[in-house]
């Protein structure tokens, strides 16, 4: 094929790609994993900096080790800032960078520019996709496969030239896609089925040649169990045996073939049963093992087969449910690259067909172009779904059925725009399909509390607590509940928990230290408020509880007037010595270091302040301690 002709169709792809996908410009952040990765995330919200690449390269935050893809992210909040906008456009240009690869790296491996554009552009506009564009935490899948794209391009290269250099690339470039996403596990297992077709030249050497690219696979491998293991993301054999994950994995290779062929009702989450009806099971791997059967035999005569078959086979592997990560029985993301063995199976499957000239081209472009344009309406449309959560989720129930995941994000999104009446019967739905849900359980009753509903709030996060023990949000609200009640006898007990099991939460030591002055315990109040004011010292109620005690306590071991008039000054300072409160704390500071003008002084102007508010209750209070000031006496708390 000539360069032009390249050009053009390169050409081609671009804008049938950006036709249908442009409308992902208008989408919003999405409330599942991108709070999480964006809006969340400090290390990513502060753009590229030194520090955020250094914990990206260290970090295994949100159950993965991805270096590259928090690098991206970082790198779109540089330049676009938090507007959704500009992360969705660079989701799309690394789509359309993949959608060019697969042309140039199929037609190079191939030598079939016109099939390889085929699939490429069916790749471009497959529904199956959008989910990886449209979301911004998908830029995982993306980058990654551009990386794996790029290093078949060089492995096509290097077979062909046995060029040393273009092997390295392929190194490098396989390194750089597993520190992407891990799903570039078995792609040395990928270019092993190049050398039987198209490139034919299998040799069992072809295994020793792949050996550094396999201890990569095994490291990044080894990595991500690491990762997912340290953010508990597998999922339990008790809650998922492996007799049902052998099961779920027959039956999620034939629907991601039918997904490929009818692409509708697709959804962001596919719940997983539990456990599939034995007949479909015992189907489900008797169509499989008879297609691998057929591809195993077209080996020689039709290697395409062969290749397309166990490429869709081989790179679904990572995720197809033996190693089970979440709850879902399949998800549109994973079929990113492992579509392309269909794609090409597909192609190549009608050309070789239709025979070969003019009479291909009548009967086969006809059925090419109406899949094409099929296609390119459903992804169009799938697009929209992803506007915004509410649309996705809401979405989600309507194709797919007992979605306690779809009905506690939906809750999710309705409670964070503060519609509690539509939230709280999603989270109910949500439990009534998993009891267990300890998410629901939390999130419904921090909605109740919200809505006031105080005891029905404890009922709900007692029970996320008992499935969650040292959940902090959970152990916070529920503490923080009990405490709106009157029970600080539960309140504290809560708190403490939290303390113990995150001894570096600084608000939860703050209430720790107020419960305790509540209850009379100065030394307990003081050592907490201390505590709370070392992790942050800017929490504004632990400074003035603190100051207050060091400069009033009846126990004179207890009090320190030097730090107590540092704090009130620091709390006056805040509110720009207009606060009544802040001027009395300061009052009895300047008392305790001895220092009456100044005691006086504040007194007189924090009393003034409170009458002129109508506080006449608060303003006697301040005066009697004015007479003690006057006296040359420091107050004391109870005295």
């Amino acid at each position: 094929m000539t360069r032009a002709r390249k050009l053009f169709l390169a050409f081609a792809l671009v804008l049938i790609t950006l036709g249908v996908f442009q409308e992902v410009r208008f989408n919003d952040f999405v409330g599942f994993d991108d709070d999480v990765y964006l809006k969340l995330n400090d290390h990513v919200r502060a753009g590229l900096t030194l520090e955020g690449v250094r914990w990206a390269w260290t970090s295994m935050y949100a159950s993965n080790w991805h270096p590259l893809t928090w690098i991206s992210h970082m790198l779109d909040v540089e330049v676009f800032g938090m507007e959704p906008a500009g992360h969705h456009l660079t989701n799309l240009l690394l789509h359309l960078v993949n959608v060019l690869l697969v042309f140039l790296a199929l037609g190079r491996l191939t030598g079939y520019y016109g099939r390889s554009a085929m699939v490429a552009a069916l790749f471009a506009l497959h529904p199956l996709h959008v989910e990886s564009v449209a979301w911004v935490s998908e830029r995982k899948d993306l980058l990654s496969a551009a990386f794996g794209l790029m290093a078949i391009y060089l492995y096509a290269v290097y077979a062909k030239r046995a060029n040393p250099l273009a092997y390295l690339g392929v190194f490098l470039c396989l390194a750089l896609g597993l520190a992407a996403k891990p799903m570039l596990v078995t792609l040395p297992f990928l270019l092993l089925l190049f050398d039987i077709w198209p490139l034919e030249r299998w040799h069992w050497l072809r295994i020793v040649e792949k050996l550094p690219l396999i201890a990569l696979a095994i490291f990044s491998s080894v990595i991500t169990l690491m990762a997912q293991q340290s953010g508990h993301a597998l999922e339990s054999l008790d809650v998922l045996p492996v007799s049902e994950r052998i099961a779920n994995t027959f039956i999620a290779y034939l629907r991601y073939v039918f997904m490929t062929f009818w692409p509708v009702d697709l959804a962001v989450f596919y719940p997983h049963p539990i456990s599939w009806p034995l007949g479909q099971v015992f189907a489900s791997a008797s169509v499989a093992a008879a297609v691998s059967w057929l591809a195993l035999r077209a080996i020689k005569t039709q290697g395409w087969f062969f290749v397309g078959w166990f490429w869709f086979v081989g790179m679904l592997v990572p995720v197809i449910g033996i190693v089970q990560v979440g709850e879902q029985s399949l998800a549109d993301r994973y079929m990113y690259l492992p579509i392309l063995g269909l794609l090409i199976l597909i192609v190549w499957a009608a050309a070789f067909g239709l025979g070969s000239g003019r009479l291909r081209w009548l009967l086969g472009l006809p059925w090419f172009v109406a899949a094409l344009v099929g296609c390119g309406f459903l992804t169009f449309h799938q697009v929209r779904y992803w506007r915004d959560t509410v649309t996705l989720f809401s979405h989600a129930l309507d194709v797919t059925e007992e979605n306690h995941v779809a009905h506690h994000n939906l809750a999710a999104a309705y409670a964070g725009r503060g519609e509690l009446k539509q939230a709280i019967p999603h989270f109910k739905e949500a439990l009534r399909i998993r009891p267990g849900y300890a998410d629901a359980h939390y999130n419904l009753g921090t909605a109740l509390g919200r809505r006031g509903d105080l005891n029905s709030a404890i009922q709900e996060l007692t029970l996320a607590q008992r499935i969650r023990p040292r959940h902090p949000d959970t152990l916070f609200n529920l503490a923080s509940a009990y405490e709106q009640i009157g029970d600080s006898k539960h309140a504290l007990l809560y708190f403490e928990q939290l303390v113990a099991a995150v001894p570096g939460h600084a608000r939860a030591w703050d209430r720790v230290g107020y419960l305790w002055s509540e209850q009379g315990d100065r030394v307990q109040a003081i050592d907490s408020y201390q505590r709370a004011l070392a992790l942050d010292e800017s929490l504004p109620r632990a400074r003035r509880h603190l100051a207050w005690l060091l400069s009033t306590a009846p126990e004179e071991g207890l009090r320190n007037g030097v730090l107590g008039l540092e704090l009130a000054r620091v709390a006056a300072q805040e509110t720009e010595y207009q606060n009544v409160d802040d001027l009395d704390l300061l009052a009895a500071a300047f008392a305790e270091a001895g220092q009456f003008p100044d005691a006086i002084e504040t007194a007189e102007r924090s009393a003034i302040l409170a009458r002129e508010a109508g506080n006449s209750r608060l303003a006697a209070a301040i005066e009697q301690r004015l007479t003690l000031y006057r006296a040359g006496k420091a107050y004391r708390e109870g005295g």
